[in-house]
């Protein structure tokens, strides 16, 4: 296979398409661990939008924020406020959608994981994982700031102290969200998960990796799974009986058995920032990787993301008796269906914007086109 073009990192669409073939097998009930899908998208993202800020540090701070947020938006905005506008009509319309109305003002404002963590919360079968999107788009609020006013020589430390802090951070937080003066949570590992702050170092593991590489290390990759498995191992027999307890492989969704919700999310991080680290490098499965398959999957893995779990929900009933082998091809085909027609006919428009209206700095290099 011929090398990538400068600009593109071979593999990470492949891997995209198995973060988000991990979540819908999660959404499913087939895969408990799947929901890590979430995690290496977080990891991913810190990755490829910290290697797009560096690319772009020596421009002005307005030009260097305006190519950026302008680029973002036309890739994020019109699918995301697309739907959201949709399932808005279709609600004011009398549409029976349970958390529709309720979550659709925090969904808008990019507020939902807040919501989602509170005991007020109505669960959604239509946008109730769009709490992770927010938790980007709060990530994209802070991190070109971030990376603009950090000087380079003190960039790495600053990187490493935040990862280091990550427990930490979920350990002051989980106490936090039980402290009753503060307003009652829902679940407190749930509430958790979904909060942002507890994977504040999951986005600074990945920019880690974006600048200072491995050069791909398949041994330190195996001794990360290695780790992950026998932990897994030790956390199994705790985990609460539920139809998604076996396929967890001892990190369920919340992470509470063994107080995993401080140490394991770092676990699973560097396990994903390592996967990254040896796909970009081609050390890892590049046959699969960068398969066509995978590939085109990950080009459009943002709208099976944001369509799976309505198109789940609408099969259930379509389909309420048939067998979990047919629901499932039938959701992943008309997943993958839908996605493909939102990609093309309606994303695609806004993405060639792109270059007219944000054109790049003429004295940087392409940008990562692996971080649709």
């Amino acid at each position: 296979m011929s090398s990538a073009s400068p600009g593109r990192l071979p593999g990470l669409d492949g891997l995209r398409a198995l973060a988000v073939l991990l979540v819908v097998f999660f959404h499913q009930e087939l895969l408990g661990i799947g929901w890590i899908g979430v995690q290496i998208f977080f990891v991913l993202s810190g990755f490829l939008i910290t290697r797009i800020l560096v690319q772009s540090k020596e421009l002005p701070l307005r030009a260097y924020l305006v190519e950026f947020y302008g680029r973002r938006s036309l890739r994020i905005f019109p699918l995301y406020f697309g739907v959201l506008g949709a399932f808005a009509l279709l609600a004011a319309l009398g549409m029976e959608a349970q958390g529709v109305r309720e979550g659709l003002p925090f969904a808008a404002t990019y507020t939902y994981n807040f919501w989602h963590a509170s005991d007020a919360f109505v669960h959604s079968k239509l946008i109730s994982h769009f709490w992770s999107l927010c938790v980007e788009e709060q990530f994209y609020l802070i991190w070109p700031f971030f990376i603009f006013f950090c000087r380079p020589s003190a960039l790495r430390a600053a990187l490493l102290s935040i990862v280091f802090l990550g427990p930490l951070v979920r350990l002051g937080l989980h106490a936090l969200i039980e402290t009753p003066s503060l307003g009652a949570f829902e679940d407190t590992e749930v509430a958790l998960y979904v909060l942002t702050p507890s994977h504040v170092d999951a986005f600074a593991l990945g920019a880690l990796f974006s600048l200072y590489p491995l050069g791909g290390k398949p041994g330190a990759l195996l001794g990360c799974f290695a780790i992950l498995a026998a932990s897994g191992a030790l956390l199994a027999p705790r985990v609460p009986d539920g139809p998604l307890s076996f396929g967890s492989l001892g990190f369920p969704l919340g992470l509470a058995p063994g107080y995993g919700y401080i140490w394991a999310y770092s676990l699973l991080n560097l396990c994903a920032a390592l996967t990254i680290d040896c796909v970009v490098h081609r050390r890892l499965l590049p046959g699969l990787f960068e398969s066509r398959v995978m590939s085109y999957i990950g080009k459009i893995s943002y709208g099976v993301y944001v369509f799976h779990y309505p198109l789940q929900s609408f099969i259930r009933k379509a389909l309420p008796n048939a067998p979990v082998a047919l629901g499932l091809v039938v959701q992943v085909t008309l997943t993958l269906l839908v996605a493909s027609l939102s990609f093309y006919l309606w994303e695609t428009p806004f993405l060639r914007k792109k270059d007219v209206w944000f054109k790049p700095g003429p004295e940087k290099g392409p940008p990562a086109r692996a971080a649709a």
